[in-house]
């Protein structure tokens, strides 16, 4: 009868603390590499969409230097064909128009063009959605000087984000 309580000494395998040790050790050594690159992946993602926000405030900005400048050039007063109010608008640099946002400009999409490059409003063709939008807006601090203030929004993985760039315009020309 005591051989049914007997310990055997002798045995050479592991015994289950030993063996779920070791699995937790092995799962975090899988783990955290893979954490460590979808982070780095996200991370990213968000530089890549920080530097698109970037480039189209920066597009809509020196649209509207452009239009200055050819105020200038047309014997213009410098800030005709600008809306000088502080009302929010959208340019749309391909199509060269200055329209009003349909809903808030926060919800108006670019569109982009894969194969161009390229970023507007219209659609069809080859324009698909983006997620990002932009508004631009131009105040007038004195007869000689406006500053113009573009916003982006954009979306990525639940997270909301906006980048705003400002330029003050003077009127060199007088």
């Amino acid at each position: 009868m005591m051989r049914f309580f007997h310990k055997n000494t002798d045995s050479k395998g592991f015994s289950l603390v030993e063996t779920l040790i070791a699995i937790g050790i092995l799962v975090t050594g899988i783990s955290a590499p893979l954490t460590i690159a979808q982070t780095g992946l996200r991370y990213a993602h968000y530089a890549q969409d920080s530097l698109t926000a970037q480039m189209l405030t920066i597009e809509a900005i020196e649209y509207m230097r452009n239009v200055r400048d050819d105020n200038f050039i047309d014997n213009n007063t410098w800030t005709q064909n600008m809306r000088v109010n502080g009302d929010p608008f959208r340019v749309d640099t391909v199509r060269d128009v200055v329209e009003d946002c349909a809903e808030s400009c926060q919800e108006d999409f670019i569109s982009f063009d894969s194969e161009n490059k390229l970023y507007s409003y219209q659609s069809g063709g080859g324009w698909m959605p983006s997620t990002f939008s932009r508004a631009v807006e131009i105040d007038q601090i004195n007869s000689q000087e406006i500053i113009v203030r573009a916003t982006v929004w954009w979306s990525r993985d639940n997270h909301d984000y906006s980048y705003t760039a400002r330029e003050y315009l003077l009127n060199w020309h007088e």
